[in-house]
């Protein structure tokens, strides 16, 4: 089966900027209410996987974001699965002190920045959490090489355990070699060879030999 994914872009910081904490202006009230409509024109266009996008949400403290930030994302979480999304939830940045209300959120998938520790998000979240990242996409996917990649991935994989989906910290950069997104595909591949097709997977082994079928240690 064939999943379809798009994007919100929440921006829940940048409104609340505009006030003083003390109540949301009425402009700001009614464009965070009108994100779930957003969100339902996407699924009726044929979206299966919602990704919300709160990239500013980290520059607050624990307490801001769970009285102001928190009850706005969990609307919109709780609108996008009333009409059988699923949710995939990215803020970019540090949000270890963010982590345990961001797992009571619901969403799906909680794509962690590679400012954050996989391992703090698994105990923070708890063993049903998917996780997704968190390969810094600056000092490794872009300046690194392959090997670097593939050790990078198993580390991944050491931290997260079950239930993770392997991807970037954040943002893939411009100018990230093509060698390293190949070998990137390469080792998620063989992490799960059985989501792989034989002879793609093989070629891509024959090209970066850092990435074998099995992942370092044993499956």
């Amino acid at each position: 089966m064939a999943l379809h994914s798009t994007h919100l872009n929440f921006g829940s910081v940048r409104l609340l900027s505009v006030q003083h904490l003390t109540g949301l202006p009425g402009a700001s009230r009614r464009s965070l209410d009108r994100a779930p409509g957003q969100g339902s024109r996407h699924v009726e266009a044929g979206a299966d996987i919602i990704g919300i996008g709160d990239p500013a949400a980290s520059l607050v403290g624990p307490r801001i974001y769970r009285d102001f930030v928190w009850p706005y994302e969990k609307k919109l979480v709780d609108g996008l699965h009333s009409m059988d999304a699923r949710v995939r939830l990215h803020i970019c940045g540090n949000t270890r002190l963010l982590l345990e209300d961001m797992g009571r959120l619901g969403c799906e998938i909680v794509d962690i920045d590679s400012l954050v520790s996989l391992a703090e998000a698994r105990q923070k979240m708890g063993p049903q959490q998917v996780l997704l990242g968190n390969i810094d996409p600056v000092r490794v996917l872009r300046d690194r090489t392959p090997e670097s990649i593939a050790a990078a991935v198993a580390e991944c994989h050491r931290q997260a355990g079950p239930a993770y989906i392997l991807g970037a910290g954040c943002e893939v950069p411009r100018g990230t070699p093509r060698v390293n997104l190949l070998a990137l595909a390469a080792c998620a591949r063989s992490f799960a060879p059985g989501l792989a097709d034989a002879v793609t997977m093989s070629a891509h082994h024959q090209q970066h030999p850092a990435c074998s079928p099995e992942p370092p240690g044993g499956a």
